[in-house]
C-alpha cells in the first residue's frame, strides 16, 4: 500500500477522522506510519538485509573490525569472500578459549564478535590479507527508505502493510491534546498491534540475535 491509502484508511477506519477539516494533520499521521514501520522492524524483524552497502565491507590487510551502520540491529551471519562462513559469538565466549584473542596474530578470522553499543564487529583476529566480508543483518529502515511522499510504500513485506495503522492509532490518540487524545482507545489499539507484532525486546535481546543459541561452536566453547 502506498502512504496515501494508508493515511487515508486510518482516517477513516480507526481514528473517525474522514471529512475535512481535519482533527490531525496529514504531517503527524506520515510521522506516525513510518514510526509504525520502524516499530514492526524491531519488533518483528522484518526487515532482512544481505545485499546494500551496509552489509559490505572491504578489509584491509590487519583489519580486526568494521564499524556498523546505526540501522542494523544484529548480524545475522558474516561472511568472507563469499565462501568462508565466520560463527557468531561473544567475547565472553572468546575469552573462555582465548584469554589474549584481541591480541591475536593475524590470520584467517573465524569468529565474529558483536559491540552493539560501540558500533562495532569485531573479529577474533587481524586479517592477514584483504579480504571482503559480506554480512546477512536484521535492520531498521534507512533514512533513504522512509515513506517522504505519498506515492511511496513501506520498505517492509505487504502483508505488514495493515499492521502500521494499529500503532498510527495508537500514536494518534496518545497525542496530549484534548480533543485528539483518547487514553483508553489508545490502549486498545496498542494491545491489537503487539497481539499481531509482539512486544517490544529489550536491548539485551537484541543483542543476542544470531549469536544465541550458537550454532557450530564446540561443546568447550560454550
Amino acid at each position: 500500500m502506498e502512504r496515501k491509502a494508508l493515511r487515508t484508511e486510518l482516517r477513516r477506519d480507526y481514528l473517525d477522522d474522514a471529512t475535512p477539516p481535519y482533527l490531525y494533520e496529514d504531517d503527524a499521521l506520515n510521522g506516525f506510519l513510518n514510526d509504525a514501520q520502524r516499530q514492526v522492524c524491531l519488533r518483528k524483524r522484518a526487515l532482512i538485509d544481505s545485499t546494500s552497502t551496509v552489509t559490505q565491507f572491504e578489509l584491509p590487510i590487519g583489519a580486526q573490525r568494521v564499524r556498523l551502520n546505526p540501522a542494523i540491529l544484529a548480524v545475522r551471519f558474516a561472511r568472507l569472500n563469499d565462501c568462508h562462513p565466520l560463527t557468531g559469538t561473544t567475547a565472553k565466549r572468546l575469552l573462555k578459549r582465548d584469554p589474549d584473542w584481541d591480541m591475536s596474530d593475524p590470520g584467517s578470522p573465524r569468529y565474529w564478535v558483536p559491540d552493539y553499543q560501540e558500533g562495532f564487529l569485531y573479529f577474533d583476529r587481524p586479517t592477514d590479507i584483504a579480504r571482503t566480508l559480506k554480512l546477512s543483518v536484521w535492520r531498521m529502515p534507512l533514512e533513504a527508505e522512509q515513506m517522504e511522499d505519498d506515492g511511496d510504500s513501506p520498505i517492509i513485506a505487504e502483508h505488514y502493510h495493515q499492521d502500521l495503522l494499529d500503532w498510527a492509532a495508537y500514536r494518534a490518540f496518545s497525542m496530549k491534546d484534548s480533543e485528539l487524545g483518547d487514553e483508553k482507545r489508545a490502549a486498545t489499539h496498542l494491545q491489537t498491534f503487539e497481539a499481531k507484532v509482539g512486544r517490544l525486546p529489550n536491548m539485551t535481546e537484541v543483542r543476542l540475535w544470531g549469536i544465541q543459541p550458537v550454532v557450530g561452536v564446540p561443546a568447550e566453547f560454550i
